[in-house]
């Protein structure tokens, strides 16, 4: 092995060790970013994923961060986490709360599927969430998201007052390059 492998493999092995996380922790992608999704009897693993910063840290401010994969309006999932930190986040099951929570938006052929609508009934209305949660492994804000999503997602252009819902749920490794 010469100098310059031998000084490339240390560097690897060092960057490895600081990010808390190596690339063979993800999987079959060898360390690139990807969100796998199992949905309606399938999977799709996307490889064209983005991790946003969500607040500023002021008083008051909603602070999270937000993963997006898929590049059309035909094909497109958006998961918010409503926290900055490592934990179990549910998805928000109360319209007033954005604090360590998470929502779902997963855009298909068929509609937009989300965990979340204003159901408007006969005999009752407002916000209804089905059950689901996003496990966050581990994370670094701009750098760095391990964890995996699982719940239901309701089911579109279903009438107002319907609740049906299909099985989500995958996993995601997200990492700045």
């Amino acid at each position: 092995m010469n100098l310059i492998t031998f000084l490339l493999t240390l560097l690897s092995f060092s960057c490895q060790k600081n990010s808390g996380i190596s690339p063979d922790d993800s999987g079959s992608t060898h360390g690139k970013s990807y969100i796998k999704v199992n949905f309606n009897g399938h999977t799709k693993t996307y490889k064209d994923v983005t991790m946003s910063l969500m607040g500023g840290g002021g008083t008051g401010t909603i602070e999270g961060w937000s993963m997006t994969a898929g590049r059309n309006h035909g094909d497109y999932l958006s998961i918010g986490v409503f926290a900055r930190e490592t934990g179990t986040f549910p998805y928000r099951q109360d319209v007033n709360n954005y604090h360590n929570i998470s929502m779902v938006e997963y855009q298909q052929s068929k509609g937009s599927y989300t965990n979340y609508k204003a159901l408007i009934c006969p005999t009752t209305s407002g916000y209804y969430s089905t059950q689901g949660k996003v496990v966050v492994e581990a994370f670094e804000a701009g750098k760095l998201a391990k964890g995996t999503f699982t719940g239901n997602l309701l089911v579109p252009d279903t009438e107002d007052c319907s609740t049906e819902s299909v099985s989500f749920s995958g996993e995601f490794y997200l990492v700045k390059e």
